[in-house]
Formats: C-alpha cells, sequence, structure tokens
C-alpha cells in the first residue's frame, strides 16, 4: 500500500495512458486498448480526480453527477431513485486519439514528452496530488510543466550539498536535487523501492531533459 495508494487510485500500470501501445502477442502485433475493446473486457468510465476524492464518501452520492456519478454507481451500485446505465465494453474514441505515454528510450520521442513518461512511471503513483508525505511536486504525464511544482523549487529535505540546488535547476543537472535522486541507491533514493540499482538510461534522459530546460 506504500505504493498502491489511494491517491494512484490502487492499481498501477494498468491504466489506459500505459497501456495505450502495440503489444507483439506472438505472430501479430496490435494496440493493447484496441485488443481489450474487441475481447470486451473494458468498461468506459472516467476516473477523474473529483470522482476518486468523492467515491470514497458515501454521503456525498446525492452531490454526484455526469461521470462522476457514473463513477461511484461502478463500485456502490446505483444512487437512490437512479437507474443504472447500459455498460459499455466500447472506447470513447480510436486508441490513437487517446492520450499515452511514449517510450522514454526512444530518441526519436519527443524529449519532454520521454522525460515526463519515465517520471509518470517511476514517481507519479506517490508523486501526485494528496499523494502523501510533504513534497508538493505533482509528477503525472498529464502534468503541466508549470504546474509540476518542480522548475526552480527548492528543496524541503536534503540538498545533498549541491551549489544553489533546486528539485530541477534548468539547463544544470548537477544542481536538481530530482536528477541526484534518481541516480542514487540507497539512503535518499527515488523511488525509494524496491529497487537496488539505478536506471542509468533514465538518469542520462534526465540529464538530457533537464539540460534543455530554459529559465
Amino acid at each position: 500500500m506504500v505504493c498502491h495508494s489511494r491517491a494512484a487510485n490502487f492499481v498501477l500500470g494498468l491504466s489506459a495512458l500505459q497501456m495505450n501501445k502495440s503489444h507483439d502477442y506472438g505472430g501479430c502485433s496490435d494496440n493493447q486498448l484496441r485488443v481489450f475493446e474487441h475481447l470486451g473486457i473494458l468498461k468506459d468510465l472516467d476516473w477523474s480526480a473529483q470522482a476518486r476524492e468523492q467515491i470514497a464518501d458515501r454521503s456525498a452520492a446525492r452531490k454526484l453527477t455526469g461521470k462522476e456519478a457514473a463513477a461511484y454507481t461502478a463500485l456502490h451500485g446505483p444512487q437512490p431513485g437512479q437507474r443504472q446505465a447500459k455498460p459499455t465494453t466500447l472506447l470513447p474514441t480510436t486508441p490513437d486519439k487517446l492520450p499515452r505515454l511514449v517510450d522514454p528510450y526512444d530518441a526519436r520521442e519527443d524529449l519532454t514528452k520521454r522525460a515526463k513518461s519515465w517520471l509518470h512511471v517511476n514517481c507519479a503513483s506517490c508523486h501526485v496530488e494528496a499523494g502523501g508525505g510533504n513534497a508538493q511536486m505533482e509528477l503525472e504525464f498529464n502534468t503541466a510543466l508549470e504546474k509540476m511544482r518542480i522548475v526552480n523549487v527548492k528543496p524541503i529535505h536534503t540538498t545533498f550539498a549541491l551549489p544553489d540546488a533546486k528539485l530541477v535547476a534548468p539547463g544544470s543537472p548537477d544542481r536538481s536535487v530530482l536528477v541526484k535522486r534518481a541516480a542514487l541507491r540507497g539512503k535518499d533514493q527515488m523511488p525509494p523501492l524496491p529497487s537496488s540499482r539505478p536506471d542509468n538510461a533514465g538518469v542520462a534522459l534526465l540529464r538530457e531533459w533537464v539540460k534543455s530546460l530554459k529559465d
């Protein structure tokens, strides 16, 4: 539960954002979401941040409308006096029009999208709104850079004696605590568990991305 937290909606990885990619099924390749649709195992619900907060409180049920009401119904059943909508196993649109992560290690992809994809997978299970702890950063892929609370932000914990340390110091990975923590293993490493060695390719990506940022 340290990682599979309420803030992360409990399940990691099994999300449209991460699974919207081509997969080799042995003999053929296809988009995973399209395959799930074909198998009839999808349920089309929009788990917005508001819904995740509100569905935990049954007393708030009567205040919900639209997609938030649908999310509540999926967990608890219909609200009093509500007719239950017919479930659907269809995607809301084609996979190419849905958000997706990119391969962080594919240099042909946009550098910022690569870095944000890496941060989403490795860090955003904790570093989201109401994610616990006292860090304020939000590292989900869809969070705009100016709202991630990392650029030119002073660390509230250790600075590792870095000169003029920032969480992310634009143009200067050697002053960036985010890069330092990703490269560490042991005390103060990030992610804090369970890896025993750093993702060197991922660290190199973060360094390249930070170098590309402008004040």
